[in-house]
């Protein structure tokens, strides 16, 4: 079995940037949710928000992550454009 993906160059150029992207955005998302499942599991934050009170820091500590996986993977978010 065989697929063939057309795209009209220039004009579908981020439906295109996107296609080819998939397994990147398929690892940097696996690899956020490896770090979320142990953290759960472990009960274990790092230690800039292990005894934070304020849960902005947590929220802000899960964004940095996230950022960090997806420039890991080489992953960015305006890759289709």
């Amino acid at each position: 079995m065989k697929a063939i993906l057309i795209y009209e160059l220039p004009e579908e150029k981020e439906e295109f940037n996107l296609a080819i992207s998939g397994c990147k955005y398929y690892s940097a998302l696996f690899d956020i949710f490896q770090e979320l499942r142990t953290i759960i599991k472990r009960e274990l934050l790092p230690d800039k928000v292990k005894d934070a009170e304020d849960r902005y820091e947590v929220v802000e500590y899960i964004r940095d992550h996230l950022w960090q996986v997806m420039d890991d993977n080489n992953v960015n978010l305006d890759e289709g454009s």
